[in-house]
């Protein structure tokens, strides 16, 4: 039942992650930390008061000073993928090492699994995660083929047009959370285990908790401090 609902989490908030292996960390990208940090709900979930929430954006702001030209670079759209990817992973990097300073390590250890939430099917092709769960290479063949489908999928889907309207955007949510139910299928008992214990209690994100306010991921205010 714990499963189910994570995959129902997942899929509501997946389509707005997808970034999160393009562009991720810092203001850039849905699912790195600095993101996560200015979403109102995750600063609560995590227990941050006032204070903890100014030293958690002083530290973030520092990283995207110290390393402007990786976040230029994690935005740019003239730049490869690959240059993207491994841009946003240096500024995902130096941002949790920076936040290390600031938050307990209760709060880091929630915090990676917040991400790992968000993260949807795209966590199994990280190579930690991999590891960690010890995926078999028969595994990581199967989770490769369902990615394979969901893309192309998602391609079938955006290929039809109209936009992101909500019709559109509740197919893509309910590809990617199908996506993840069948990838998790592909998991023994001890790894579904180990999944629990290594994504946490979901948190119940909703796409409006991704967009505008002081709170969204990409925007320039700091995040809410007024609960």
């Amino acid at each position: 039942m714990r499963l189910c609902k994570l995959a129902l989490v997942i899929g509501v908030v997946a389509l707005l992650a997808s970034p999160v292996l393009a562009q991720p960390g810092g203001r850039g990208g849905f699912g790195g930390p600095g993101a996560l940090l200015r979403i109102e709900k995750v600063q609560k979930d995590l227990g941050l008061d006032k204070d903890a929430v100014t030293k958690v954006d002083d530290a973030i702001k520092k990283v995207n000073e110290d390393m402007k030209d990786e976040v230029a670079k994690m935005r740019d759209r003239n730049a490869s993928q690959e240059e993207r990817v491994a841009a946003g992973k240096k500024v995902n990097e130096a941002t949790e090492k920076a936040l290390k300073d600031v938050l307990s390590e209760k709060q880091q250890k929630r915090l990676k699994q917040i991400q790992r939430q968000i993260a949807g099917i795209s966590i199994f092709q990280d190579e930690e995660f991999q590891k960690t769960m010890k995926l078999s290479d028969e595994q990581k063949d199967k989770v490769k083929e369902i990615n394979k489908d969901l893309d192309k999928e998602l391609a079938d889907l955006r290929g039809g047009g109209g936009g992101f309207n909500p019709e559109t955007f509740a197919k893509m949510a309910t590809l990617r959370k199908d996506a993840l139910t069948n990838a998790m299928k592909v998991l023994n008992d001890d790894q579904k285990k180990q999944m629990k214990e290594l994504t946490g209690e979901p948190l119940e994100l909703k796409p409006e908790d991704f967009q505008g306010g002081r709170g969204r991921p990409g925007g320039g205010g700091k995040p809410r401090t007024d609960f």
